[in-house]
This record gives C-alpha cells, structure tokens and sequence, in this order.
C-alpha cells in the first residue's frame, strides 16, 4: 500500500515559500479526508494557500 504526504502550498509565492509537509507517511484515504478539511477550514478567499497529497517517496523530499 502506498503512503502519502499532504503539503501546504503557499499560492501567492509558490516560487520562493518552499512546500510545507503537514502529515507524513499515511494512508491515501486519511491523506484525502485531511487535505479536504484543511483546504474547506483554511484555504479560500483571504488565504493564498492550499492543501494537496503527494506520494511518500521516503524522508520529507517532495
């Protein structure tokens, strides 16, 4: 069973705020409930960031 990261991404400065490893190593069913509560409570008009799963590729390298 592959693992997955959900990360932070700052939209505004995507090119100079590195990504942001909120959870790590977890299954892909948690990785999508968590990325979508985040993104519902903190992501939005007055915030440039968002949330997103990525596989787990080992250490905290995306």
């Amino acid at each position: 069973m592959n693992k997955y990261n959900v990360i932070k991404i700052d939209n505004f400065d995507r090119d100079y705020i590195p990504n942001e490893v909120i959870a790590g190593n977890i299954p892909k069913d948690m990785a999508e409930q968590l990325a979508i509560k985040l993104n519902v409570q903190y992501s939005g008009q007055r915030s440039s960031y968002f949330y997103k799963i990525v596989e787990f590729k080992g250490g905290n390298k995306q």
